[in-house]
Order: C-alpha cells, then sequence, then structure tokens
C-alpha cells in the first residue's frame, strides 16, 4: 500500500490498495514484452553516447548560429526543439483543449495528415537545424505508426525524444511487439492528469477514462523501476480543477514524480479568471515553496514562478516551431493576433535553415513578439515559449546561462 506524506484522499478519489493490485498484474504482462535495462547492451550504450553527442553537436552549432543572427537582427533563431502534433484526433474532448488557433484539436480534419513516408521526411527535414523532438497531437498513440518514428528520431540523434500523452492506452500498447522498444528509446514523458477526483476528471476529459489514466501513471511509475524512462505529470489549470490540482501537487511529491503546471491559455493568452482566483494563487505559492524543499518540478526555479505568475517574457517563437498535422508551420506564429501568419508547408524545403530563410523573407521574425500593429498581439503562457526566452538570452546575453539551465533541469542528461 502507497505510504503518503503530503498527499490525503479525498471522495472520489481512487481505491489505491485495488489500483495498487491492479498495476502489478498489468506491469507483470508488460515486462515480458518490453526491452528493460538488463537487455541494455555494450552496442546500445555506445550508440545512445553517439545520439547524445550529435545533439550535443547540434545545440552548440546552433548557439553559434543564434549569436551571429541576433547580432544582425534577424530574430529566426534556430531551435533547441520542434514540437510535432502529429494527428488531430484525440480519445478525450477536454474542455480546455485549444491549437492555438482558437479551435479544439478534434475540431480539425485528419484526411491531409502527414503519411509515414512523409512524417520519416519531415523528421529528417528538422534534424538539420534542432536537436530534439516533442510528438504530440491530439493524441499521438492513436498513430499506429509511432513507434516507428520514435525509433527513427532515436537512430538520427534526437535527443532529447519526448511525447506528451494522456497514458489512457499505454497498458494496451505495451503489449504489442512493435512497442517494446518504445520506453527504452523515449527520453521524457508528459502526461496530463488534472485531478485525481474521478467524476472531475470524467468531466474536464469528456470520457469516463480518469481512472485509467491515474493506473497507467503508476504503471508507468513501477516500470520506470525497469526502463529509463523520465515521467512528467503536467496539469492544466482550469477554472474546474484548481483544489484538485493541488492534491496532484501532493501525491506527485509524495511519489517522487515530477509535477508541470501551466494556467490554461485561450488562444493567445491565460485564462484571466483562474489567475485572479485566491486558490490559484495560494497554489501557486505552495508549488515555489515546495521546490525549495526539493521536490522535482518541471522547469528551474525562475522559469517556474514566470510560467506560475504568467510574467512578462519575451517570446523566440522560432526557438519553438510546431508542426501542424498536415506539415504545416505558420510564421512567425499560430497564436498570432495582429498580423495574419503565414502558412508553409514544411515537406516542400529540403532544410531547416532554407525553410526559416524562406518564411523569414515572408514575415520578419524581428522583434514580433508584443502589442503593437506589427506584432503578435498576444500573450501565449505554454511551458515552451517561456522556454524560448531562454534561447533568446543565451543568444543575446550570457552563453553560461545555458549551462545554469541544463544544470537545472529535473533529469540527468
Amino acid at each position: 500500500m502507497y505510504r503518503f506524506k503530503h498527499y490525503q484522499p479525498k471522495p472520489n478519489h481512487p481505491d489505491w490498495e485495488k489500483l495498487q493490485i491492479e498495476v502489478k498484474e498489468i506491469e507483470k504482462k508488460i515486462l515480458q514484452n518490453i526491452k528493460i535495462k538488463k537487455d541494455i547492451g555494450f552496442r546500445y550504450r555506445i550508440n545512445n553516447f553517439y545520439r547524445k553527442l550529435s545533439s550535443v553537436r547540434t545545440v552548440l552549432l546552433n548557439f553559434l548560429r543564434n549569436r551571429y543572427r541576433y547580432s544582425r537582427k534577424n530574430h529566426a533563431l534556430f531551435p533547441p526543439s520542434f514540437v510535432w502534433a502529429m494527428i488531430n484526433r484525440c480519445n478525450f474532448h477536454c474542455t480546455y483543449c485549444d491549437d492555438h488557433t482558437g479551435k479544439a484539436w478534434p475540431e480539425n480534419s485528419d484526411i491531409d495528415t502527414l503519411n509515414t513516408k512523409e512524417g520519416l521526411k519531415l523528421l529528417k527535414l528538422m534534424r538539420t537545424g534542432t536537436s530534439s523532438v516533442y510528438f504530440c497531437g491530439g493524441e499521438p498513440t492513436l498513430r499506429k505508426d509511432l513507434p516507428f518514428f520514435i525509433d527513427k528520431a532515436w537512430n538520427m540523434g534526437f535527443w532529447p525524444v519526448a511525447i506528451n500523452t494522456n497514458a489512457s492506452v499505454l497498458h494496451k500498447k505495451l503489449l504489442k511487439p512493435e512497442w517494446s522498444n518504445v520506453l527504452r528509446q523515449l527520453d521524457i514523458m508528459v502526461i496530463s492528469l488534472d485531478a485525481l477526483d474521478i467524476d472531475l476528471l470524467n468531466n474536464l476529459y469528456q470520457v469516463k477514462m480518469g481512472r485509467t489514466v491515474i493506473r497507467n501513471i503508476l504503471l508507468l511509475r513501477y516500470l520506470s523501476d525497469y526502463v529509463p524512462i523520465f515521467m512528467v505529470v503536467n496539469v492544466v489549470i482550469s477554472r474546474d480543477n484548481i483544489l484538485e490540482a493541488e492534491a496532484v501537487l501532493d501525491w506527485c511529491n509524495d511519489l517522487d514524480i515530477p509535477y508541470a503546471i501551466v494556467p490554461a491559455q485561450v488562444k493567445s493568452g491565460a485564462d484571466p479568471k483562474v489567475m485572479q482566483d485566491p486558490n490559484y494563487k495560494k497554489l501557486a505559492k505552495k508549488v515555489l515553496q515546495r521546490q525549495q524543499e526539493g521536490y522535482r518540478f518541471y522547469a528551474p526555479p525562475y522559469l517556474l514562478r514566470k510560467i506560475l505568475y504568467q510574467e512578462p517574457h519575451e517570446c523566440f517563437k522560432s526557438c519553438c516551431p510546431h508542426i501542424f498535422p498536415n506539415g504545416t508551420l505558420y510564421w512567425p506564429c499560430q497564436a498570432s493576433v495582429n498580423v495574419k501568419p503565414v502558412k508553409l508547408k514544411v515537406l516542400d524545403y529540403k532544410t531547416l535553415p532554407e525553410l526559416y530563410k524562406e518564411a523569414n523573407k515572408r514575415i520578419a521574425a524581428y522583434n514580433f513578439h508584443g502589442s503593437g500593429p506589427n506584432q503578435c498581439g498576444g500573450s501565449c503562457g505554454w511551458y515552451q515559449i517561456y522556454g524560448t526566452e531562454v534561447v533568446g538570452k543565451v543568444a543575446r546575453e550570457n552563453p553560461i546561462r545555458l549551462l545554469q539551465e541544463i544544470r537545472n533541469l529535473p533529469f540527468k542528461l
């Protein structure tokens, strides 16, 4: 049975003893299928070392490129990572879902979604200018070719290879032979969990899958003893779940699961009613206090504070390109309010530098973030957006900051 220090069970929370029994039964079956730490041989370790070395080489090259570009007032900076929304379809219909253009992901059609061959071409193209990939959706685990893409990304030298998922079907997927290597090749898995109250969770997701998500998070925590996966629980704060987000915080801290938190965003800014809620302010203060006490969070201290309070920030959107399921890049940003972004078909280009050169001709990225008539007019507060500020400051100010940020990451590099 789990022993909790901070977390206090509440009505409609799971029966943890029953859940633990279920997890153990599923774990036994999955361990018969997946590759675990003891299966890691010398060749794999060497290949993994060179994968990371290749990624670091790209980071250093982009550092030099970006310093030069910034000095010439060119803010089309090369990214440390790119986000690939692989699919619009999702088995959830979250009340706060937003594709950064004002629609929910499942409202978009998947008719022209990149196929496997096109997706592979996208990975190869993006690897010419970035070192990390972040798979998301919709729900990326609904793509049958996801294990193929994870394997290809790993072997192309992407690091870290990350995914954002609701985890609702992982207990089934991890029993499939083609998924045997997935947990070993994923470096970061970000899982959405907005409450522990199962009824509330089902209402937020608009499907009765809340208990399954909680169980699968516990399953992955157990499996992390056998595979080197770094799991993060991500909580999106809406008007409905502020108090439950605190319960998730206590639960994650007790189970040593890194916690990520962000206020719900509506196209180009945080929900003001969430930000003004006294319970949210109390939660934000508690999060920062817990980080000072040594609990793990998915951001260094100064960045976590800025995200919690949605403090003013600089945005260099080119440092986090978001590729839509049909292979479209909105430039400079899909959430721009004052300036209509241009759409570029990424696969029309051979390299990322070539893509950025053309994009910057269409709309110059220089000083695009702001409220002026020729600026974006938005103030998005997602994790990735605050992260772009770090890249911009590295390009402009102090390269030592890069090393400081790496040191503050909550996972081992």
